[in-house]
């Protein structure tokens, strides 16, 4: 059907060039990955502020900079404090690290001398200002950070940033928690249900984001989600069925 061989690949066309020119809407931070012990702080802070009935907090990647750049220095340079030694405060920071830190709630908690994730939580909780940022219910976004230097006072150095908007996103892609990637039950138990997309998450991304997830899902996207009008998945979903078709026809043309 030559008609609809070229109709197919004109779509294919198009598709990949809308993917190019997606590529190009923004220019994200690179990626800021947390380490294991950062992880579990992140999962703790969590699981904290659910008890208390509060949002989930979403790690945003420039946050996430800021927060490591703070860490960093402070075992480094050996000093603790929250303006760091370039004279800079914690919104500046953030700012500097491409956060939207003048347009948003923002705040910081540090810590030192912890080595493990739920004793600097239980540190924040029992200090009333710290607790008040762990309390937020402004905040949306979080970035961590932590770093160890032998030769410094504490040794090891935490720093928590917040915000109150997942800065810069055009697209959230979100994916269920791979069980067969953790090296146990156990393991993949404590990370579960704890990256989730909620209305409450949805309220802070941008009004021309969108939300897409390569289904199916496992809790990771809340149902009441599917109803915002930047939810795509299902979109994502059907549209790939074509693409699909136009790559097939191309390959098999060849």
């Amino acid at each position: 059907m030559p008609f609809l061989r070229t109709a197919i690949r004109a779509l294919l066309l198009v598709t990949t060039t809308g993917l190019a020119l997606a590529g190009t809407l923004a220019a994200p931070a690179s990626a800021a990955t947390l380490d294991g012990s950062e992880s579990d702080l992140l999962g703790a802070i969590n699981s904290f502020r659910a008890s208390k009935g509060l949002s989930t907090l979403v790690v945003s990647d420039t946050l996430t900079v800021a927060a490591k750049w703070m860490a960093t220095d402070m075992s480094v340079n050996n000093y603790f404090g929250h303006t760091s030694l370039d004279g800079r405060t914690p919104q500046q920071r953030m700012g500097d690290a491409g956060y939207p830190a003048y347009a948003n709630w923002t705040g910081e908690n540090i810590a030192a001398g912890y080595t493990v994730a739920n004793d600097v939580l239980n540190g924040w909780i029992n200090s009333p200002g710290h607790y008040a940022v762990l309390t937020n219910a402004n905040y949306r976004a979080i970035g961590i950070g932590r770093a160890y230097a032998s030769g410094s006072t504490y040794q090891w150095y935490w720093d928590a940033d917040f915000g109150g908007a997942i800065a810069g996103l055009d697209v959230l892609y979100q994916t269920r928690i791979q069980a067969e990637r953790f090296e146990s039950a156990e393991e993949y138990e404590r990370y579960r249900g704890v990256y989730v997309v909620t209305a409450e998450v949805m309220q802070r991304l941008p009004e021309h984001a969108i939300l897409m997830h390569p289904l199916p899902r496992l809790g990771e996207i809340d149902p009441l989600v599917d109803a915002d009008p930047r939810s795509a998945y299902f979109r994502q979903a059907r549209n790939g069925l074509w693409v699909r078709m136009a790559v097939l026809d191309w390959a098999m043309a060849r």
